[in-house]
């Protein structure tokens, strides 16, 4: 090979860019980001764990699909942006691969950078685009297509959604025992509903005074929020008007990791499922991808994420943390904002498939009764299962202050007794009742009577 063919071979190779969000993307971003804590070489299995956040495409192999976004490695190493070395095989990044990955994370940082509007004005162009043509958009179509990919805020990172189609049995359904209604443009608000359990939880957990802050700048961005009990999900959004309230097409469940390893453990996980589908409204599985200490191995976790998406219609969208969480849903509800903006709403009494932005809405008070679950739970087994929403405390730890204080009103008459300083102290020296445990500990016990008091 002469030196006039080898240049024009590496500058190919060097003009080789995998396409935004594709497998090779996020594994380049993910091989830069193990380099920046030190790895300068990394196992596959380390490699997926930071770069399937980066990718829309699936790193699971699955035994239907043979391409998933691990398949574009080998190209990477054809290109020299990768080499392989060793038994097992271990990753770099080379030179080139480096250079390349460091523009991809400078874009990232650039995209947190811009204006949520820029973001929504292309969005809401693409809509009244699809709408001139009365087509029903999918919701994916136009938060994750690839022409507004660098433009979007990173605090909407990932939205799967497979591309099924809608019923159209959609109709305005008078109800029994509730009037029909009908919301005129300008004439409602829209509010985002956050359970109270789940809101609890957000406001109580670590960094309790940068989540209070942030929930205080929803307000002074003009989102407006509320917490009550929800008899399914953990955030809905609804268009009010004085006592009228309709419910908007989507219905989020937020999951961390750890969480939804004992959800797939103890069974949950599948009844959740089959819960929110029943509601008829568009599911979005919000899933942390932070603090995971889950007794399933993470790639167990990854395939079950993904069949939620392929096979029951979810949209799955991961976050870093509870701030980006929170980010996303303010995002969101901004957008419901301007899509609904100017629309006439109905009321309908049905379970039937909702399409996106859809103008036939469910009754909120009809939702709450219709989906309460019907299985009665003793006091105990409530406080049980509020207990083990609490982050970082474990079933043992949940099991033993139970042993102590059996539902949560015994709790609370306690802490009646004792002032600040021995309220925070009252947990710690409970024992746990498996062999050879320790003691729940002053972390726990001050998170518990924060979350109570």
């Amino acid at each position: 090979m002469t030196d006039n063919s080898k240049s024009k071979h590496r500058a190919s190779d060097i003009g080789y860019r995998p396409r935004n969000r594709s497998g090779g993307y996020a594994i380049l971003i993910g091989l830069l980001e193990g380099e920046q804590k030190g790895l300068q070489e990394m196992r596959k299995k380390d490699i997926i764990s930071k770069a399937q956040y980066h990718s829309d495409t699936s790193f699971i192999v699955t035994n239907n699909i043979f391409y998933n976004a691990w398949s574009t490695m080998s190209i990477l190493i054809k290109k020299l942006l990768v080499i392989s070395s060793g038994h097992p095989v271990k990753y770099s990044l080379t030179s080139i691969g480096r250079k390349l990955a460091v523009q991809f994370q400078n874009q990232i940082e650039l995209v947190q950078a811009a204006s949520y509007d820029t973001y929504q004005s292309q969005n809401l162009t693409s809509l009244d685009s699809d709408q001139s043509s009365k087509t029903t958009p999918n919701v994916n179509s136009n938060l994750s297509d690839s022409n507004v990919t660098t433009e979007r805020d990173n605090t909407m990172p990932i939205i799967l959604d497979s591309n099924n189609n809608y019923s159209d049995e959609d109709s305005i359904i008078s109800c029994v025992n509730l009037p029909a209604i009908t919301l005129s443009p300008d004439s409602y608000e829209i509010v985002l509903i956050c359970d109270l359990m789940e809101y609890q939880i957000l406001m109580n957990s670590d960094k309790r005074k940068a989540k209070v802050d942030m929930f205080k700048n929803w307000l002074d961005s003009g989102i407006k929020y509320e917490s009550c009990h929800l008899t399914c999900g953990d955030f809905i959004w609804i268009a009010r008007s004085g006592p009228k309230e309709l419910i908007l097409p989507y219905i989020v469940e937020r999951k961390r990791l750890d969480d939804l390893s004992k959800s797939i453990i103890d069974k949950r996980y599948q009844e959740q499922k089959e819960r929110i589908i029943s509601t008829g409204l568009k599911p979005i599985y919000l899933i942390e991808m932070s603090s995971f200490k889950g007794t399933l191995d993470r790639d167990t976790l990854m395939n079950a994420i993904f069949l939620t998406n392929i096979r029951d219609d979810f949209i799955i969208q991961f976050t870093r943390d509870v701030f980006e969480t929170l980010r996303y849903l303010v995002n969101f509800t901004k957008t419901l904002i301007q899509l609904y903006q100017g629309r006439t709403l109905h009321s309908k009494c049905s379970e039937s498939q909702s399409q996106p932005y859809d103008t036939n809405l469910m009754l909120f008070d009809y939702f709450q009764s219709r989906f309460v679950k019907t299985v009665p739970l003793s006091l105990s087994d409530m406080f049980t299962k509020h207990l083990m929403q609490v982050p970082r405390l474990t079933e043992d730890e949940a099991i033993a202050i139970i042993s102590e204080y059996p539902t949560l009103s015994n709790l609370l008459d306690r802490y009646k007794e004792l002032d600040e300083k021995e309220g925070r102290k009252l947990l710690e020296n409970i024992q746990l009742n498996t062999p050879n445990a320790g003691r729940i500990g002053p972390n726990i016990s001050t998170i518990i009577y924060n979350l109570y008091n």
